[in-house]
């Protein structure tokens, strides 16, 4: 009987030696995303699926590099790697220690006062005005594209973005 295949074992050895997984954060469409570190730097290392759509990937790593924003999530690094013979795209991105605003959005969940909704709104709006000097739409803003730390609130996942120029 064969051995099975540990798919983390096989991603860890498919990645260079600056980057370590330490756990899966989650899943989704796109790719899985781990806490890990590169070059010692915590990060949320996401690994794309195989089948990911290369352009979204490269308008969402253009448009976060091209803004200094404490309200969009940066990018550490990026990687491509071979797994199975399929091709990989790796993005590393600051690591985010909170949660997503996703709960707040459920019935019968507590509400933030009044002045931390405002907070929330201001820090957004501040992200979305920065991607809009660039000429470039989020489009996909919702609760758990919302990253909510102790000090501030980051917009995260710019895939769907358009690039108006």
């Amino acid at each position: 009987m064969a051995t099975p295949v540990d798919p983390l074992a096989q991603l860890r050895a498919a990645l260079p030696a600056a980057y370590t997984l330490d756990g899966h954060l989650s899943s989704g469409g796109q790719g899985s995303v781990f806490r890990g570190r590169v070059s010692g730097t915590l990060a949320a290392v996401k690994v794309y699926s195989a089948t990911s759509d290369p352009r979204r990937i490269e308008r969402e790593l253009s448009a976060l590099r091209a803004i200094d924003c404490p309200h969009l999530v940066k990018v550490l690094d990026t990687v491509s790697i071979d797994i199975g013979g399929n091709r990989h795209e790796v993005v590393a991105y600051e690591f985010l220690d909170g949660h997503d605003l996703t709960a707040l959005a459920q019935p019968g969940a507590s509400r933030p006062d009044l002045a931390a909704l405002r907070s929330v709104g201001e820090q957004v709006a501040i992200a979305v005005e920065q991607l809009w000097l660039k000429r470039i739409v989020h489009r996909d803003i919702k609760p758990a594209n919302i990253m909510q730390t102790v000090t501030r609130n980051v917009l995260v996942d710019v895939g769907f973005a358009k690039h108006l120029d």
